[in-house]
């Protein structure tokens, strides 16, 4: 039974001149925070603190920020499809769009060195033998990265789920069909690739098959609670996967999304339910799973941010702020970061859930916050880019404006000390219109605390 508790950590500055502080925690109503009886109030002590940000290089007029950046070759590989996913290889970079094309680019963008038109994909990842590609029929392809040289291929016999946009919205969207449904999100699945195979959705099970040969590791029902209960297909319907892991081991977890049913967590070898919580609100967007750390952490359509221990699902700390969550946060340095649907960016202790700051976006965030680099920015939907002081909230300089809609970040991974060379200081942006914008930070990485 989880009670109300008092805050543990500090609180920081406002993002915005003349706020007022959050709400104090362990009271009904916004800002409140439900935690969990007998959390460990000095889990973590010596949790490393925030820097200030990088230095910026010295280039005439740059603010106090890696903004503007330097916005690098604007590959356009299908226009008016959007980039809906992307993989990162030392020959360069390659891209999925909503129409379900395939192209490969260099490290700096340009010119396409190869291609894949043929086939209708819906997912794309790494895999040891190569790229693999999910296509919409269930059919799965290895391709060579240098060249695009076919390999391997496999037949599933399940047809994905596509992914669906996290919440519906009224009136209408010039981006959306008459259902109510979003094409360009429809074009993707729901799913992710593993060293060890492919992991996606249908029909409220998960189905998990191996590389590069196809065969089935496991088939999930996800559609009945644990104690017998049949929720139905709307509850029961997978919205999210998230593979836990580093990128070249096999995964070890799946967190999966169950947008009203709850949140699951998946053996990745054998699709066994090591826990499934059903009291967390809709979750809709992806989990995140930070195995070093032994937690889970998800947020809620509803406002619900629940941070949850791995081995069990029980709850470390809970916030409950009333601000929907449609992406997943981020976590870097012992600090989470989260955005809600509500234009607010909070940051938190991670070890033991203390508000360090609120801040207020210009804007709906287009998807999870960002670090590059040593700085925190956050991607809004109408097409800004801004700038946030991690240590404190605050807006750095102006914001800057991409001229579209901004479809989502497909550059998603922290900072980190083991993080170098090129793939590591570059953001890649999917703009609704086609294009995709590739910055690199006007930051000098050894000039200043990262």
């Amino acid at each position: 039974m989880e009670a109300p508790g008092e805050e543990s950590g500090e609180r920081a500055a406002t993002g915005e001149a003349g706020e007022e502080p959050a709400a104090e925690a362990g009271t009904e109503g916004e800002g409140g925070e439900e935690r969990e009886e007998g959390a460990e109030e000095g889990a973590e002590e010596g949790a490393e603190e925030e820097d200030l940000g990088p230095r910026v290089a010295g280039l005439a007029g740059a603010p106090a920020g890696i903004l503007p950046g330097e916005e690098m070759a604007s590959p356009i590989p299908e226009p008016g499809s959007p980039v809906v996913g992307l993989v990162l290889e030392e020959e360069g970079f390659i891209t999925l769009t909503a129409g379900g094309r395939v192209v490969a680019y260099g490290p700096d963008g340009g010119r396409p060195r190869w291609g894949v038109m043929e086939r209708q994909t819906a997912a794309l990842g790494r895999w040891p033998e190569g790229i693999a590609l999910l296509d919409r029929d269930g059919g799965v392809e290895i391709r060579a990265p240098g060249d695009g040289a076919p390999g391997a291929r496999f037949v599933t016999g399940t047809v994905p789920d596509p992914l669906r946009p996290p919440l519906p919205e009224a009136g209408p969207d010039p981006g959306r069909t008459a259902g109510g449904g979003d094409p360009v999100r429809a074009a993707a699945a729901v799913g992710g690739f593993g060293p060890q195979g492919v992991f996606f959705a249908a029909g409220g099970r998960v189905h998990g098959f191996s590389g590069p040969l196809g065969e089935r590791l496991f088939e999930t029902d996800l559609a009945a609670l644990p104690n017998g209960t049949d929720t139905g297909a709307a509850a029961g319907s997978v919205r999210a996967i998230a593979l836990a892991g580093d990128p070249g081991e096999p995964r070890r977890f799946a967190a999966v999304s169950l947008g009203p049913g709850g949140l699951a967590l998946l053996d990745a070898g054998s699709g066994a339910v090591r826990w499934r919580r059903d009291d967390l609100g809709d979750i809709a967007a992806a989990a995140l799973v930070l195995e070093e750390e032994s937690l889970v952490i998800a947020g809620s359509t509803e406002g619900d941010l629940s941070v949850l221990r791995l081995e069990d699902g029980s709850t470390r700390w809970r916030r409950r702020l009333f601000e929907g969550f449609l992406h997943p946060p981020l976590a870097s340095r012992g600090r989470l970061y989260a955005a809600t649907d509500a234009n607010s960016l909070y940051g938190y202790d991670l070890a033991r859930g203390g508000e360090r700051w609120r801040a207020a976006l210009p804007g709906r965030p287009a998807a999870s916050p960002l670090r590059v680099a040593g700085a925190l920015f956050v991607a809004i939907r109408d097409g800004l880019l801004v700038e946030v002081t991690p240590a404190t909230g605050l807006l750095l300089g102006r914001a800057r404006d991409l001229g579209a809609e901004i479809f989502g970040v497909v550059r998603q991974r922290p900072d980190g000390p083991g993080e170098t060379g090129w793939r590591q200081r570059r953001v890649y942006l999917g703009l609704r219109d086609g294009r995709l914008l590739v910055l690199r930070p006007r930051v000098s990485l050894g000039s200043g605390p990262s």
